[in-house]
């Protein structure tokens, strides 16, 4: 069903959400080709970027005002410590503040992406690094984190806080993935590519982050990196892998993911070994 007409683009509705399609007309010898490209994902991005400064000032504005409500509310809970009733609803109100906080946050990070600056860094140590804060989590939810890393491997130019934010947004999502345990792995690899657009071969590191969890029903996979799409998650922005996939193409990189309901889900990042510093 054609629901919106523009000049060279049509917007159909399907059963998977709208769709915007560029028409583009090619003459040839006997008549013309008509080619249909589907756009719907660039023209979403286009959309955020437009109104992104207007959207910082709102999520600035929102954040400094939920600090000062989550600052009021903890000195409630020491006030009215001893009373359950009371207590109970107070820790409802710091949930909720926490959830729209780190909405913001997300929101902050994704709408203000800046190019990366690639300095030589230690992946395996980028690794440990990261996983420093998911160790008492893990525990506590009888997660096993097994690593597979190469001493051998040489310095990767990265943006650091941008491969750390990646590495946090796939980790969050396995452990969320896995109520009741399981087993999160980490694997580095180095690989090579044939790039059909240059016409040779690129090597890239490989980043694989396997989880033993509940997985992603196959109609969901090619949406999993739209913004603001989320699957059975409470209190997820869907944003993260969209915001990941992004840092990653900035490095002139890829992110592919695959998953099985009842198996689990493996995400890939693949960084180019060589690039200007």
């Amino acid at each position: 069903e054609i629901i919106e007409k523009d000049e060279g683009q049509i917007i159909i509705k399907t059963p998977e959400g709208e769709k915007i399609l560029k028409l583009k007309r090619m003459k040839i010898k006997k008549g013309f080709i008509l080619r249909i490209e589907d756009i719907t994902k660039e023209e979403h991005l286009k959309r955020i970027e437009s109104w992104a400064p207007v959207a910082q000032k709102l999520a600035h504005g929102i954040k400094n005002p939920l600090s000062t409500i989550l600052g009021a509310m903890e000195q409630l809970e020491i006030k009215y410590n001893k009373e359950e009733g009371i207590k109970r609803y107070i820790e409802l109100v710091k949930e909720e503040i926490l959830r729209l906080k780190k909405m913001s946050d997300a929101f902050m990070k994704f709408t203000k992406l800046s190019p990366p600056v690639l300095q030589p860094k230690n992946i395996n140590e980028l690794i440990k690094n990261v996983m420093i804060r998911y160790q008492s989590i893990c525990q506590a939810m009888e997660i096993k984190v097994e690593y597979e890393l190469d001493n051998n491997l040489p310095l990767i130019p990265i943006d650091e806080e941008g491969i750390a934010n990646v590495l946090n947004i796939i980790i969050e999502n396995g452990i969320e993935a896995m109520e009741k345990g399981g087993i999160l792995k980490i694997k580095i690899a180095t690989m090579e590519r044939f790039e059909k657009e240059v016409g040779k071969i690129k090597n890239y590191l490989r980043i694989e982050v396997s989880d033993t969890g509940k997985g992603i029903p196959e109609k969901y996979l090619n949406k999993v990196f739209d913004p603001y799409f989320t699957y059975d998650k409470l209190f997820g922005t869907g944003l993260g892998l969209t915001l990941a996939k992004r840092i990653i193409e900035n490095h002139n990189g890829f992110i592919e993911i695959t998953s099985k309901e009842k198996v689990g889900t493996t995400v890939s990042v693949y960084l180019p070994l060589n690039q200007n510093v």
